[in-house]
């Protein structure tokens, strides 16, 4: 909402405020100011002149040389414009001054052979309006020299304030001016309306019918006969172009005005345009065409509420009216319209249209109905003013639905003891009074406070503390360092998320955090049962995540969009998954805590020497098995990776730490990946954090290194082709001492010849801290472990040939 201070001092004395103080008051009262803007600063330099010469220019038909006194010397100047003549009072601007229109610096130029000191200016270089066809003549009062911003009175500040949704009385120079008059107690006035009526009757030109009175309470309607439409005049034009609205003509000027001025959306429709005497509030029939003042085909449905005459449509419900019916040059009589509607009504036609007007963005949020004749009154009276004409005697007003006065009782002691205050009844009285709100004082703790309709937010005791609260000041509320609640103090949960985050930050891994509400079908990952929340803003976000995979691929799906293929990913973050078919209280869920790891893409790019790394769901085991070393977790273990059927995945490895499951990890199965857009393969490990904080991390401490040599012996084997690698490792510690530091595989081979069977090699590695090992020491171990494994696992030993 731009708000224009010279526009305000219409209302209220502010006289004694500098604008940084103005700001400072609506900023601390809720009203944020978001920027200030300096009107007339873009037209700095620009000067009144007279044009005291003009000649045919040599070389071109259509320019003028003309001699331009700009009250300090003669400047030649090269003009276009077919309506420069001698004696005119007009804008010049000299050598060096910014064009508001292009944002270009004036330079000397030379046209057709002949130099050009400066440029006599028309309103669209101004930036005072779309008019180029000619110059800007000023009126002959004039004073030649005297600055041009000067003479438009444009020394104005322009505050631009971020008005939140619950605050529609703020979006009006009215509804500022109530709110500093609450804050500052300088009084307040409204605009004092005197109408001049004709003997005429408006039933005899007008009636209005509603038959949708759930969206359209009360409708009322003015009419002004013989007006002359012609361009607004210089003030009217300024107020609206501070503010950022562009002058059209004096009676859609009007409309505009006022509605920037009480907040009360206004339409006008040329009354020749308005087939049989009649206005119908009626909603559209599906599927119908509308042509809007802006020149664009809409598409109506049942939903949207229209403005008929007894023909046609001639606009959209508090949204914008017909290119049928708009006010033209040649409109002599005008119907104004000021109704209220429902906001939910115009809210949903906007979206639906995907259309947003200054009427539609105010009646979304609600106005107040009891401002609507009042606002029309207004307009007919500024029309009559500015276009002529003579205002039709009597109004209608078609008020089917009554609104009942909405009444909150507050408590004095329950206001004090919210703000640490001692306000006296009096006090708060006082306050909620300049706020416009009726005190009804009983002999109790309680105010009986009666709401204006201009302030549909207040509806709660709680929403009357806040005013309170405002008004008399957040810095006069004395701080309290009391706590009143319990501060933890165990911090564990919170050190080994950041621990996971390091390591897994470390690896080269980019955190993301997801959204935790998904559409139903993403919800349920796996066959669990999502919690579905009440009130969904859209069925796309209607489910709590039971898994953290649909999200992950989605910002999997997300970064393909955009060119990103190589992607390592983690996630932290809470799943809910429901006990029940039916979710009513905390206990029908569970919450847990996941970590989730995604790989997809190249893991490391090709070079010179190295191909490309690919993810694989090998290298997402080996950074699992890290990470949990990194964790000091002992007993992991991993299952065998085997093919699934299931929908979701193609290949599952699941993961233990002694026999309690932590999670798994999943190669995606491309089925489901084509559900996210996804061509690509994707690796993703989701494991329960909550259970790995269950288990106590082993201490790690120092240990010196060994004096002695290292012996490594490898041992090579056939074994089936069922018997997974976990065991083989497992065997072998099982049989043998402190003196074997280290088991690793180092080769794994498929031999044709031999279907059912494959090839490891395995490196063993012994070393002792007390003496260097003899080979019958390592022979005996080696041996041993040799035997148990043919006895157990019925392995064949490979032999050299």
């Amino acid at each position: 909402m731009k708000v224009s201070l010279n526009w305000l001092k219409n209302y209220i004395d502010i006289s004694n405020y500098s604008v940084l103080d103005l700001k400072n008051i609506l900023t601390n009262a809720g009203l944020e100011v978001e920027a200030i803007e300096e009107i007339g600063k873009s037209l700095q330099g620009f000067v009144v002149g007279e044009v005291v010469s003009k000649e045919k220019h040599p070389n071109a038909d259509k320019l003028s040389v003309c001699k331009v006194n700009d009250g300090k010397e003669i400047h030649q100047v090269i003009c276009g414009a077919p309506n420069v003549d001698v004696g005119q009072k007009i804008v010049f601007a000299p050598i060096g001054v910014v064009i508001p229109g292009t944002g270009e610096k004036l330079k000397k130029a030379k046209i057709r052979g002949v130099e050009s000191f400066g440029m006599i200016c028309s309103e669209k270089e101004l930036g005072l309006g779309e008019d180029h066809t000619g110059i800007l003549v000023l009126n002959n009062s004039a004073s030649v020299g005297m600055p041009f911003n000067e003479y438009l009175g444009l020394d104005d500040y322009v505050l631009e304030i971020g008005i939140t949704p619950n605050r529609p009385d703020a979006l009006s120079h009215i509804g500022i001016a109530r709110e500093l008059s609450a804050i500052t107690r300088k009084k307040f006035v409204l605009p004092k309306i005197d109408i001049v009526e004709s003997e005429d009757k408006i039933e005899k030109y007008l009636k209005v019918e509603i038959l949708n009175e759930k969206d359209c309470p009360r409708y009322c309607a003015r009419m002004v006969r013989n007006v002359k439409v012609k361009e607004s005049p210089q003030w009217l034009k300024n107020y609206l172009l501070n503010v950022g609205i562009r002058p059209i003509n004096n009676v859609v000027d009007v409309s505009n005005f006022v509605m920037l001025e009480l907040g009360q959306p206004l339409h006008t429709f040329d009354a020749k345009f308005v087939e049989g005497g009649k206005i119908i509030v009626k909603n559209a029939d599906d599927g119908e065409k509308f042509i809007t003042l802006d020149g664009k085909e809409r598409i109506l449905d049942s939903s949207m509420l229209m403005i008929c005459d007894a023909k046609k449509k001639i606009a959209i419900a508090g949204v914008m009216g017909g290119a049928n019916s708009e006010i033209s040059e040649n409109t002599k009589d005008v119907i104004i319209e000021s109704a209220y509607f429902n906001p939910k009504s115009i809210r949903r036609t906007s979206k639906k249209l995907g259309l947003s007007s200054e009427s539609s963005y105010r009646f979304e949020r609600g106005v107040d109905y009891k401002n609507t004749l009042f606002a029309a009154n207004r307009a007919a009276q500024l029309i009559t003013e500015l276009a002529g004409g003579e205002i039709i005697g009597g109004y209608i007003d078609e008020n089917p639905v009554r609104f009942d006065d909405v009444v909150v009782e507050l408590r004095i002691s329950r206001t004090n003891k919210i703000l640490g205050t001692d306000l006296s009844r009096d006090e708060i009285a006082d306050i909620l009074q300049r706020l416009g709100i009726s005190v009804q004082k009983s002999n109790g703790d309680i105010l009986l406070c009666t709401i204006p309709p201009y302030r549909p937010d207040l509806t709660r005791e709680i929403d009357l503390i806040e005013e309170v609260a405002r008004i008399y000041g957040y810095d006069k509320i004395a701080g309290d360092s009391r706590v009143s609640f319990e501060i933890s103090v165990d911090k564990f949960q919170y050190l080994y998320e950041d621990k996971v985050k390091d390591i897994l930050t470390g690896y080269g891994l980019f955190e993301v955090m997801n959204n935790s509400l998904l559409s139903e079908d993403e919800a349920n990952f796996n066959d669990l049962k999502s919690v579905k929340i009440l009130n969904p803003i859209s069925q796309e976000l209607s489910n709590l995540r039971t898994s953290l995979v649909p999200g992950l691929l989605k910002t999997v799906s997300l970064n393909h969009r955009f060119g990103e293929f190589d992607l390592q990913l983690y996630e932290i973050g809470k799943v809910m998954i429901a006990r029940k078919e039916k979710v009513e209280t905390v206990d029908d869920y569970v919450e847990l805590e996941k970590l989730g790891i995604c790989l997809t893409g190249k893991l490391v790019d090709k070079n010179w020497k190295e191909k490309a790394i690919q993810a694989d769901i090998f290298y997402l085991k080996g950074l699992v098995e890290a990470l949990l070393e990194r964790l000091s977790l002992d007993n992991v273990n991993f299952s065998s990776y085997y093919a699934s059927e299931n929908e979701f995945y193609s290949i599952e490895i699941k993961v233990f730490i002694d026999k309690t499951y932590i999670g798994s990890l999943y190669k995606m199965n491309d089925s489901y990946l084509k559900k996210f857009d996804i061509e690509k393969p994707v690796y993703i490990a989701e494991l329960d954090l909550g259970i790995m904080k269950s288990f106590k991390s082993r201490v790690v401490s120092f240990k010196k290194l060994s004096n002695y040599p290292k012996v490594d012996r490898d041992i090579s084997f056939f074994v089936d082709n069922n018997v997974p690698y976990e065991t083989i490792e497992q065997t072998i510690w099982k049989v043998s001492d402190k003196l074997l530091i280290n088991v690793y595989l180092f080769d794994l081979y498929f031999d044709p010849q031999k279907s059912d069977k494959k090839s490891l090699a395995i490196r063993l590695e012994f070393q002792s801290y007390e003496k260097t090992l003899t080979n019958e020491e390592i022979d005996q171990r080696v041996n041993k472990i040799i035997s148990t494994l043919e006895t157990e696992l019925n392995v064949e030993m490979r032999k050299l040939n």
